[in-house]
This record gives C-alpha cells, structure tokens and sequence, in this order.
C-alpha cells in the first residue's frame, strides 16, 4: 500500500506482456487505464522486441510523467533460460 492524499490506497498493477500487438495494444491501454478503482493504479507494458511500431505507440502513450519507458532490443526469449527436456 502506498499513502495517498486520503490516506492509504491499494495500488494495483497490470502488466501486458507483447510483441507485435500495436494495433490491439492502444486499446488494451486506453481500457485498463480508464478503469474507476478505489486504488492507485499503474500500467507495466513488457514489449518482446516487436517490430510493428509498438515501441513508438508506447513512448507517445508514455510521455507524460510519471510514466517512463525501458526498452530491450532482443527477443526475451534469448535473455531468458530455457530448461532443456
């Protein structure tokens, strides 16, 4: 929980994982972020090295702060092990 000007608020995080969702992914950000909630809410968009302009269509939904971007330029998948079977 973090304070807030009536006290303390729940905070609620939504993360969307994607690669290459631009089209969807306005919408998807624009419906989570409009939600009425008692409770501050944030947005964490992990983007998988899309190609489609995703990254643009963040940075321009990200501009206003507190919001911030951080981007990867490879496939998570190559970052991340995978147990062999």
């Amino acid at each position: 929980m973090r304070s807030g000007p009536g006290g303390l608020k729940p905070v609620v995080s939504v993360v969307v994982s994607t690669r290459n969702h631009a089209p969807t992914l306005g919408r998807t950000v624009e419906a989570v972020m409009s939600q009425d909630l008692d409770a501050e809410l944030e947005m964490i968009v992990v983007d998988n090295a899309s190609e489609d302009g995703t990254e643009a269509l963040m940075e321009s939904r990200c501009s206003v702060p507190p919001a911030g971007s951080l981007t990867c330029d490879c496939p998570l998948t190559a970052v991340l092990p995978v147990a062999a079977t």
